[in-house]
Parts: C-alpha cells; structure tokens; sequence
C-alpha cells in the first residue's frame, strides 16, 4: 500500500497527489448557439494535464458538445436544475498551451447567456471518480474523494445580479455575474484531500435563492 503523500513508481512514472488549480472564468450574452470563448487560460502545459470546464446558462438548453483548444471534450456529467437552470462539466486532456479557445454547441438559440469556468487538473486519472448534482437552495450534496485526490463544484443561480455564494466543504475559487443580463450568476470552489473522503458533505449557499439554479460537483483521484 502507497502511504499518503508519499512518491510510487508505476511502469516508469511517477504517481503523487492529484492538484487542482482555478484558471479562471468568462461569460457571453449572446443568444447564438455555439459559444467562443477566445484565449481562455487553462494553466501551466504539463504532462498528465486534464482541463476541466464548468459550462451554464439560464434558459435551460443543454450542451451538445465542447471543444478545448480543438480537442473534443468528454462530458462528465450535466443536470437541469430547479426552473431552467442548466449546469455541465467537461473535460479533455491533449490540450496544448497555457490559452485556449473554448467552443460550446447549444442545439438551440435561446441559452440567454452562457457563462464557463476552467480549472487544471494534475493527476493520471482518466475518468471522474465521483459526480453529484443538486437543484435546491441551498445546494448540497454529498461525494466520496479518493486518497490524495481533488474535488471541484460549480453552481449557477439567478440572482437579481448579487453574485454572493458560500460554500462549504469545498474552497471558493471565484463568483461572478454575467454583464449585460445582471440576473444570472455562476461560482466555483475546489480542494485537495490528502486522506480519502467518504461522503463528503459540499453546500453552496445563494445569498438570492432565485428560482433558476443548478449545482455539480466532481472527483478525481490520483491515477
């Protein structure tokens, strides 16, 4: 057995605690159905990168398909939430660079506004260990997190404009509106773990619980 935090060499590699880094955030207003996000960074190029991408909008549509740096991204799970609300992530690996553009395809034109989120993921996993969702207020969920291994949240939420999220469980990353519609909100939160987590318990509080809203959260482990 590799104890926490310590180094094992598996088939030539080395194999160490999963990282997680916020890159950063975007929104557009447009009702048009693919959406570019143009040089969105996706943090430092590194062997056994995974970009994770949290994807919403307000009027309920879902994504039909991302691409990230013109690698096509694998959904890891999507929910329709409470009203329209409509909440995704995406993931791809292969992606060159330290920017890149982000496409998401809606089969329909009435998103009223897509907001994204990207976060870096160091680890050798290829699929997502544990995903849940939830469309009440508060939000909350409960997700297992390996040993050494990392967990992300994003939430939208119509807000009348007052982007303020509490999480718990899980570290905020950032809060935003999307400019130009005012009503619509998105955040996101990360952590490590270096022991594992057995149900872990994530919340994210709405300072306006509007009658749009969806929560997911994701983990990952270290290989």
């Amino acid at each position: 057995m590799i104890d926490a935090g310590v180094l094992a060499t598996i088939g030539g590699g080395a194999i160490g605690p999963a990282t997680v880094a916020y890159t950063g955030h975007a929104e557009t207003t447009t009702d048009a159905g693919p959406q570019t996000f143009l040089g969105i960074p996706i943090g430092t190029d590194t062997p056994n990168r995974l970009v994770v991408v949290g994807i919403s909008a307000m009027s309920g549509p879902t994504v039909s398909s991302v691409t990230i740096g013109g690698v096509a991204a694998v959904k890891i799970i999507e929910a329709l939430g409470a009203g329209y609300g409509y909440a995704s992530l995406w993931m791809a690996s292969g992606v060159a660079g330290t920017t890149a553009d982000i496409v998401a395809t809606f089969p329909s034109t009435s998103n009223v506004g897509t907001v994204l989120a990207v976060w870096k993921v160091q680890t050798l996993a290829t699929a997502a260990h544990a995903v849940a969702s939830d469309g009440a207020a508060p939000g909350s969920i409960t997700i297992d997190v390996p040993q050494n291994g990392i967990g992300i949240g994003f939430a939208m939420n119509q807000d009348d404009g007052l982007a303020d999220y509490i999480w718990s469980g899980l570290t905020e990353d950032y809060e935003a509106d999307v400019v130009g519609v005012g009503a619509f909100g998105h955040s996101g939160a990360s952590a490590a773990f270096a022991t594992a987590q057995v149900g872990l318990p994530v919340t994210v509080t709405y300072a306006v619980a509007g009658a749009t809203r969806a929560m997911l959260a994701v983990s990952f482990g270290p290989s």
